[in-house]
């Protein structure tokens, strides 16, 4: 992506299914929407994410050929720019926890959420960006009081516009070439599962493993009880989240 066209609104109800909708409408490739609070935000399997002001809420459209999909990548690459993007403003390493959420201090300080609508002969993947900067005024939400956190205390001076300048400019040089999955590794340096024993669910049943790693398509390597296999798609927890 050679230039982003960035559109800024005060509110919305989630950056993702708004440009979703301006996708179906015509928006083109590389359009963005970063919205200063959203009141219908949400994460994987339709989870609220709570959007209040001070945040960066932002989304990407990226148009592609018809077939090409949805690729595990995007989301990777996309976590990886969203990363660096975050230390650079906060000066302290972030996390990843596969295959979505940044973390900080054990806390949640960004959500990411790729996501896909046919429009005419384009697939159009949407990517969207929640960066808790600063907690809000009033505090969390108390249902994710225990786990969500923010990047700093105080915010820097323009901390969103150069927040979003930098997650962008980093998104668009991993995902020039996909395929070179230069992004990768600091995908698998910054994984906060390695080694960690989790639970996940197939067809209802739980599954106890140990994280071995990522792979080279983002899939997260598991070994349950001495078998070694790699999930694609789905969430794991942590035993101590348990």
């Amino acid at each position: 992506m050679s230039e982003w066209q960035i559109l800024r609104v005060e509110e919305t109800d989630s950056t993702n299914t708004a440009l979703k909708r301006m996708a179906s409408d015509g928006a083109p490739d590389g359009t963005v929407l970063i919205a200063d609070r959203q009141h219908g935000g949400h994460g994987r399997m339709g989870r609220a994410f709570y959007s209040p002001q001070g945040g960066l809420y932002m989304s990407v459209l990226l148009r592609r050929p018809l077939g090409e999909g949805i690729s595990p990548l995007w989301t990777v690459a996309a976590a990886v720019a969203a990363a660096e993007g975050c230390e650079g403003l906060c000066g302290r390493t972030v996390g990843i926890k596969w295959v979505n959420d940044l973390f900080l201090d054990g806390r949640k300080v960004c959500g990411i959420l790729a996501e896909g609508v046919t429009v005419g002969d384009t697939a159009c993947i949407v990517v969207g960006f929640g960066v808790n900067i600063t907690p809000p005024a009033d505090g969390f939400a108390a249902e994710i009081a225990d786990v969500a956190g923010a990047l700093c205390e105080t915010a820097p001076p323009a901390a969103r516009d150069r927040l979003a300048a930098d997650i962008l400019a980093r998104f668009a040089a991993y995902t020039a070439d996909l395929s070179a999955r230069t992004f990768l590794e600091g995908y698998r340096s910054r994984s906060i599962l390695n080694g960690q024993t989790v639970t996940f669910y197939e067809r209802g049943e739980a599954h106890t493993a140990r994280v071995c790693g990522v792979d080279d398509n983002g899939g997260l390597i598991v070994d349950e009880a001495g078998v070694c296999r790699v999930l694609t798609a789905g969430e794991v927890t942590t035993h101590r989240e348990t």
